[in-house]
């Protein structure tokens, strides 16, 4: 197997693990809100989707209801999705010429 192949192995492992991350983090923020615990701010909701795990953050909107009326994560998250998905789409294609 190429070195290339292992990196894409990798980089999916990574992707994987930082959207089941994600979405645990909004099941707990979302447990906590309705205990009136402490609360996961929501700048980290939003660096554990920058940082990859866009798709573990609306799944957790969807499925726990959760950040769904706020409009910054309502419309943020999906155009964030769409925009890591294109970069992603155009690095492979430019990487799978070599």
């Amino acid at each position: 197997m190429s070195v290339a192949a292992y990196g894409g192995i990798l980089f999916v492992v990574i992707w994987s693990f930082l959207n089941l991350f994600s979405l645990y983090i909004m099941m707990k923020d979302k447990k906590r809100s309705q205990k009136n615990q402490w609360r996961v701010k929501e700048k980290t909701l939003w660096y554990c989707a920058l940082l990859g795990g866009s798709i573990g953050v609306y799944i957790g909107m969807k499925i726990f209801r959760h950040k769904s009326q706020k409009p910054i994560f309502r419309y943020g998250i999906p155009l964030l999705i769409v925009v890591q998905m294109s970069a992603f789409i155009t690095i492979l294609i430019t990487f799978s010429r070599f």
